[in-house]
């Protein structure tokens, strides 16, 4: 990852922008909660249209456009990194495979150099289109909604807190278990891309021999076992998302059962409705910590 990483720095400039970028959506998404709060209270419940109308028609539109605009020019400046350091992968191991002796080159399969250069590069792509635009986002989001969480009210804010070390020793588990999966059917890439290349370039011998048949048969063994491989490790991955809901669910319960016991309490009501909004953000936003690994 080190190596990727240097790739991107030759991009740094697109790579700050959109993070920054990515930023401004979190920061929109941080304060949305408390503008609708602040409509409710003040507004609807107030009955105070002015409100609605400020915070609902201008406030809120303005933000929301704000994010929408961020989020692609976002989408843009993260695709172009990702591109760029694909694209200089592929030239830079394409050259190295130049300049390898014929007793190197033999040291490697032909199937395996070529899912170097297209498929892997292809993950370190998403990899870093994800980082940019999700991965980085989920725990600052995370982190800066407990914070307000506290601010706003302590005790409730305990509650979101109880469960984010439960879903990251769950999510991490899970994912190294992913990976390593993952790194099995890498394998069996290769294998399928050895039979498929072997095949076409026998070809006329294959039908010479009439072993059409036999060829059949071996590639379908391979093609079985990577998919019986893929399966395990897609199982693996999407245990993640149940695991997240059924855990924000509860703390969702626990956080409604407490607000409840003080419902008299108009300010702990309004804390209440934030945490919730809250809540509800990170169950969308943790299990996709999980999505470049897919």
């Amino acid at each position: 990852m080190k190596k990727v990483f240097q790739y991107a720095m030759l991009y740094k400039t697109a790579m700050f922008i959109a993070l920054a970028l990515m930023i401004v959506e979190l920061i929109v998404e941080l304060v949305q909660p408390m503008i609708m709060s602040k409509i409710i209270d003040d507004g609807i419940i107030a009955g105070d249209m002015e409100t609605i109308y400020f915070y609902g028609g201008a406030i809120l539109l303005f933000m929301t456009l704000a994010a929408f605009i961020a989020g692609i020019s976002s989408s843009f400046f993260a695709a172009k990194v990702s591109q760029g350091v694909g694209y200089d992968l592929r030239k830079d191991m394409f050259h190295q495979l130049q300049m390898f002796s014929a007793m190197k080159i033999e040291q490697f399969q032909t199937s395996t150099l070529l899912t170097r250069l297209t498929n892997d590069v292809t993950q370190i792509q998403g990899l870093l289109f994800a980082f940019m635009r999700i991965m980085l986002r989920a725990p600052l989001f995370i982190i800066f909604g407990i914070v307000m969480s506290f601010t706003i009210n302590p005790s409730l804010a305990f509650i979101l807190l109880s469960t984010i070390p439960v879903l990251f020793i769950i999510m991490i588990f899970l994912m190294v278990k992913g990976m390593n999966l993952f790194r099995m059917v890498q394998e069996k890439i290769d294998q399928v891309n050895n039979i498929i290349r072997e095949n076409l370039l026998a070809i006329k011998l294959v039908k010479a021999f009439h072993r059409i048949g036999f060829e059949k048969k071996r590639f379908s063994k391979v093609n079985h076992s990577l998919k019986e491989q893929n399966k395990k490790a897609l199982w693996v991955m999407e245990m993640v998302m149940p695991i997240v809901m059924l855990i924000m669910n509860i703390a969702m319960i626990v956080l409604l059962w407490f607000g409840g016991q003080y419902s008299l309490n108009q300010d702990l009501l309004k804390q209440v409705r934030l945490s919730q909004s809250l809540i509800m953000r990170q169950e969308c936003l943790l299990p996709s910590v999980s999505f470049p690994f897919y």
